[in-house]
């Protein structure tokens, strides 16, 4: 089954308003970049204050303010009208259960009773070597 996901305003209509050439002295419509954000927040992009000044002509201060404004209206919409999200501001971390038992001084196993003694890997390869060398002549 297709998932529908709602958009305040078509696609088409967003994407011929971004392309439109946007300047400081003749810049976007407030509704415009509240579209065009909207519609970046849904396909997962993250648009910064930056591309809306190249893009839409404001200054990053009006820029940031809209970024803030259609997060809060896309998160206060998704909350209402979709089940399963919350917002992460709203998310409880998972709780720890506090044990003081597994803070005890020792941590690892019991040491082992019989101790053995491992020899040195370069040792043990020249003893086998000088034992097979002595046999073979």
């Amino acid at each position: 089954m297709k998932t529908q996901i709602w958009h305040p305003v078509p696609r088409g209509l967003v994407n011929a308003a971004a392309a439109e050439k946007w300047t400081r002295r003749r810049p976007a419509p407030k509704l415009v970049v509240y579209a065009w954000i909207w519609s970046q927040h849904d396909d997962g992009e993250r648009p910064s204050r930056r591309d809306i000044r190249d893009t839409f002509g404001w200054t990053e201060h009006a820029g940031r303010t809209m970024i803030g404004r259609v997060k809060t209206d896309r998160n206060a919409w998704l909350a209402a009208y979709s089940p399963k999200f919350t917002p992460k501001a709203a998310q409880q971390p998972p709780t720890r259960p506090s044990h003081s038992n597994h803070l005890e001084t020792q941590t690892a196993q019991d040491p082992p009773k019989v101790r053995q003694e491992s020899p040195d890997r370069a040792c043990a390869f020249t003893l086998h070597t000088q034992t097979n060398t002595t046999n073979n002549q």
